[in-house]
């Protein structure tokens, strides 16, 4: 069952997935090309000082440089996406939850999350909706 659950979990987040993949891939690019404008232009200060430049040492490290930051950048987009949509499936779970009439569900971040005020809001406005509903059951209906 947990396979199930995260798989469905994977495809409710895609769409935050894309969405911080994006800004990070599209960070990771600015990066290169600054790494690389700045790898030329050592090159090209070292080249007119009269020094022997070796291209191909330059190229392959930026290369490999490059290539690290884009990947750990890409990491970090997915890590992102998954610590962002985290509370917002535990949200539309819970509120689906009450749509259909399980008013017990309390809503339960990760520590993490850093959103213990909003769960103790929730939670409070829900204790009390509750208590008033059992008030109103409990009170004799009015004639119209």
């Amino acid at each position: 069952m947990q396979n199930k659950r995260s798989l469905k979990n994977v495809v409710l987040t895609k769409k935050y997935h894309w969405l911080y993949i994006g800004k990070m891939m599209t960070l990771s690019w600015a990066l290169v090309v600054l790494l690389y404008g700045a790898l030329i232009s050592r090159v090209y200060t070292l080249y007119e000082a009269g020094v022997d430049v070796p291209m191909t040492g330059f190229l392959i490290g930026g290369t490999a440089i490059a290539l690290a930051l884009m990947a750990a950048i890409g990491v970090m987009g997915v890590l992102t996406a998954h610590r962002v949509a985290g509370p917002h499936i535990k949200l539309r779970n819970t509120f689906d939850a009450i749509a259909e009439g399980n008013l017990d569900q309390p809503l339960r971040f990760r520590k993490d999350d850093q959103l213990e005020e909003v769960e103790e809001s929730f939670n409070n406005m829900m204790d009390r909706l509750r208590e008033r509903l059992r008030k109103a059951e409990g009170a004799p209906v009015a004639a119209e």
